[in-house]
């Protein structure tokens, strides 16, 4: 496994870095649609073709999102949906795959129930990866409103987006790649420093406002770890945290997140 750096606008896979990282074992090349925001993807097709090798999205944040006219799910060779109970579109728990080669489709179907081809033979070797009715049906009940909590979620960000635009350098909501309609899953917001994004979880939390700081401390112990070849991601995952969003979550409460924000940026050097 090797990682590869990000694009500082979008926080999505660079793609130059993605051909600089490519070695005669690579075999595909994994990209996520970080918060929603879609990759580059028509660049990584490129390489992923010039090159061989398939190409898997982690489409883990991005249900529902929009590029290019055309589903974020179209693109690529495979991509990877989470349910988790944390997400826009959920089912308490689980995911989905979805995938252009029929063929591709059906080695995940049999892998998912353990490899079974009836009840006497098998594909291959396979897991425990099946929905219960449990979940399927939760699934089913967030699906009636997921326009409803698209809609919804959009009118709280351009709260957000309205409330942070006067606060200069001193934090920014993530960019949106263009040409896309996004799912508004997320608010993350890049502080200026690290410090700046340290001052302002704690005080929030003591005013019993809890943000994240997703994707913090960045994996970049695992597989080939050279933390020099990713100074980007490494930059972003210290500077980045999302505020708290969800569809019942009124104006009024984010407006006074804003204003804690605002009350701690006026202490700092913007």
């Amino acid at each position: 496994m090797k990682f590869a750096d990000i694009e500082p606008d979008y926080l999505t896979l660079d793609p130059k870095a993605v051909e600089a990282a490519i070695s005669p074992k690579t075999e595909a090349i994994i990209g996520t649609h970080v918060f929603g925001n879609p990759c580059d993807c028509e660049a990584l097709e490129s390489i992923a073709k010039r090159h061989g090798l398939a190409l898997i999205f982690d489409a883990a944040h991005a249900f529902g999102v929009r590029y290019k006219g055309k589903s974020i799910l179209e693109y690529g060779d495979a991509s990877m949906v989470s349910l988790h109970a944390t997400k826009l579109m959920h089912a308490v728990e689980g995911g989905f795959v979805v995938a252009k080669d029929p063929a591709v489709s059906s080695k995940v179907e049999w892998m998912r129930r353990f490899g079974h081809n009836g009840h006497e033979a098998f594909h291959g070797a396979g897991i425990n990866a099946k929905m219960s009715e449990f979940h399927a049906a939760m699934g089913l009940c967030v699906l009636r409103h997921i326009s409803r909590l698209l809609s919804r979620r959009s009118d709280i960000l351009n709260v957000y987006r309205n409330n942070l635009s006067g606060y200069g350098t001193h934090c920014r909501m993530l960019d949106i790649r263009k040409e896309t309609v996004p799912n508004h899953a997320y608010a993350p917001v890049m502080w200026q420093r690290e410090q700046l994004c340290v001052d302002a979880q704690s005080v929030l939390l003591e005013n019993s406002i809890i943000p994240r700081r997703y994707f913090y401390p960045l994996l970049d112990c695992l597989g080939e770890a050279h933390p020099e070849k990713y100074p980007t991601a490494i930059d972003a995952s210290n500077r980045i945290m999302c505020l708290p969003l969800y569809d019942s979550l009124k104006v009024e409460q984010v407006e006074d997140v804003c204003l804690i924000i605002g009350q701690e940026a006026k202490g700092k050097t913007l």
